[in-house]
């Protein structure tokens, strides 16, 4: 963590902040019936949260004369969870053109000239745009229509290029977690010494789409005191026991091999895509027992699949699979991981995960520890590098050594002692403020009185105004707080 508090160094990053809403401005509207249900708490709606803040925040100014930063609301990645891929891409159109890029020619291949929105008209040329993007599991929307002229940094979840910031998915809920005041049913804290050892649940990819989930829990799944549950393992990797047989089985049996292993949680998926894309479901009726029509896109297609599985125990690892095919509900997951010594978070189908906040946040409410599993450099994945030492908040462990020798990382997991833990509980209630979302009411950050403390909106606003001031001066990112976290890997 840093020498000054990230409050202190909230307030000195303070800039002048100018939203331009893109749609209201291009007369360009999503219909309401595709807003997914109970947006304000899904974790993409970091955009959402930044807008509503700063209708009343101390760092907005009226007028983009006054700017730094000018924050181009576009609901990108709503556009993106909905299913709207076309609306996300005109939307960008719109947004390039609003800062006076002229339309692109395909028959001649050269771009027109273009003029600015009014209310941009009298941006200057050192004031940055920015836009919120934290939903990149799409193609990205500017595809085909290419960037503005003005250069436009990104507040994204994974993967910022040299002036883009990286944001914690949002977690708003429960008012426990988030540290809301007066907030009720807070799980009873577990006394380090009667705690399990470690805590691992949730997706795990196919394995031609990311191994390293399945890799962990292959090494962890039996070891005393940990817990190793997901939702899907004996669907992803279970089901391709399929490879054994797919060259001689009939044809019925590769339309259908999936069924046993996958039916448990067909109908929660449903329910995912019914609360993210209900414009697409209108008038829809969830049937009590859903069935998958087809496993896949035939045996060749499944065949290449195999290829992927050819170190899979099958025989071994089935019965296990089964019994780890668990899907905790909201409340239970978190009552379950705060009984644990550690949360484990590993990339997944992408390297962000939601489980980076929500361990920060269950380490700083008194729970399990994070233990982070990191592919590539960190400030690729973690957000606030630049300010958080994360080897004072997080236990790290490369994706190779979580890969291949879990043993090793237990081994070291159970020497950490009582103290330990509540020294590194007391430097993650120092930064929660960052990671958790809490109401849209806004906070002064440098109001020396307020009742109630900044959220991660304040401080992603921070990140935003410190990129554009790098981009402003030419500045390279800064290292990351602390030193390369090399030094603390497990």
């Amino acid at each position: 963590m840093a020498s000054e508090p990230p409050h202190t160094r909230l307030a000195r990053e303070r800039c002048a902040i100018f939203p331009f809403d893109t749609a209201k401005a291009s007369n360009t509207f999503m219909p309401e019936r595709y807003t997914p249900k109970d947006w304000p708490a899904n974790k993409f709606a970091a955009e959402l949260w930044i807008a509503q803040a700063l209708v009343h925040h101390p760092w907005r100014v009226d007028s983009v004369r006054h700017a730094d930063l000018v924050l181009m609301e576009s609901n990108l990645s709503m556009a993106c969870r909905v299913g709207k891929m076309f609306s996300g891409r005109n939307m960008w159109k719109q947004l390039i053109k609003a800062l006076g890029t002229g339309e692109w020619d395909g028959k001649t291949g050269v771009r027109g000239q273009g003029s600015p929105h009014p209310l941009l008209s009298e941006m200057r040329n050192s004031t940055t745009a920015a836009v919120v993007l934290t939903d990149n599991e799409c193609p990205p929307p500017w595809t085909g229509f290419g960037h503005p002229e003005r250069p436009v940094i990104k507040l994204k979840d994974h993967g910022p290029g040299k002036y883009d910031a990286v944001a914690p998915f949002v977690l708003s809920r429960p008012p426990w977690l988030v540290g809301r005041p007066r907030a009720m049913q807070t799980p009873s804290l577990v006394p380090w010494a009667d705690r399990k050892l470690l805590f691992f649940a949730g997706h795990v990819p196919k394995l031609y789409i990311q191994p390293t989930r399945y890799l962990i829990w292959k090494q962890i799944r039996r070891w005393p005191k940990v817990t190793a549950i997901s939702a899907t393992i004996n669907c992803t990797i279970g089901s391709m026991v399929i490879c054994k047989e797919i060259r001689n089985c009939s044809e019925q049996r590769v339309r259908n091999f999936c069924v046993p292993f996958c039916q448990s949680h067909v109908l929660d998926d449903l329910r995912v895509s019914i609360n993210d894309q209900p414009g697409h479901f209108k008038n829809f009726k969830l049937p009590a027992a859903p069935t998958i029509r087809r496993c896949g896109r035939g045996r060749l297609a499944i065949i290449k699949q195999c290829r992927s599985y050819k170190r899979v125990n099958f025989t071994e690892e089935l019965p296990d699979m089964a019994a780890a095919t668990r899907n905790l509900p909201s409340r239970e997951y978190f009552q379950n991981a705060m009984g644990h010594r550690f949360c484990l978070a590993a990339p997944g189908d992408f390297v962000s995960t939601p489980k980076i906040t929500e361990y920060v946040a269950m380490g700083a409410a008194g729970g399990c520890l994070p233990l982070m599993v990191l592919s590539g450099e960190a400030w690729r994945t973690l957000p606030y590098v630049r300010w958080i030492d994360w080897c004072k908040i997080a236990f790290i462990v490369d994706e190779k050594t979580a890969s291949t020798n879990m043993e090793r990382v237990l081994r070291k997991l159970e020497q950490v002692t009582a103290d330990q833990a509540a020294a590194m509980q007391q430097e993650l209630i120092a930064v929660r403020d960052a990671f958790v979302w809490r109401d849209f009411r806004p906070v002064p950050p440098n109001e020396l009185n307020r009742t109630e403390a900044p959220s991660a909106v304040d401080f992603l606003l921070g990140e935003l105004c410190e990129a554009a001031k790098r981009r402003r001066l030419g500045l390279p990112a800064p290292p990351p707080m602390g030193g390369p976290l090399s030094r603390c890997m497990l």
